[in-house]
């Protein structure tokens, strides 16, 4: 069986909502994109309402952190589907700080805007160009909400 290493920037990384998806996956690294070519954004998550949700776009002006895993086949299939390939991301390789390139899920479909006044969990260092998604926050104002 093959494997694969996988770049992930959202809420498959350690410790966010979706990252029980990754079982079976070794994690590698933390690491950033080597460019900054790429554009993070948040939008309304149909698979966990009353979340959000980042997606990667190609053509962007930043560099985008996350972590990398190394996944076999079977693994990889599962976060296709998971992911939606061909329907809301495709695959593609991106190349990582060190030189070397892993897959990543960029986002193409058009996705609607979250409602006013949803907070912003992307978080940007203009300074770097890079670019974080703080899951952390998003479950703490989350858990916030449903205590209220």
């Amino acid at each position: 069986m093959n494997t694969h290493r996988v770049f992930v920037y959202g809420t498959l990384m350690r410790g966010l909502r979706n990252h029980h998806m990754m079982a079976g996956a070794k994690f590698c690294f933390e690491t950033t994109s080597l460019l900054p070519a790429y554009e993070m954004v948040q939008f309304p998550s149909t698979s966990s309402p009353g979340n959000v949700t980042p997606g990667l776009r190609r053509n962007g002006q930043s560099c985008i952190a996350g972590e990398v895993f190394q996944v076999d086949d079977d693994l990889l299939d599962i976060l296709d589907e998971f992911e939606g390939v061909g329907e809301e991301y495709e695959r593609g390789k991106i190349m990582l700080a060190d030189g070397s390139k892993a897959w990543a899920y960029f986002l193409i479909a058009k996705k609607g805007e979250c409602a006013q006044g949803t907070p912003s969990f992307i978080d940007r260092d203009e300074e770097t160009k890079i670019v974080r998604w703080n899951g952390v926050e998003e479950e703490r104002v989350n858990m916030k909400k449903r205590a209220a």
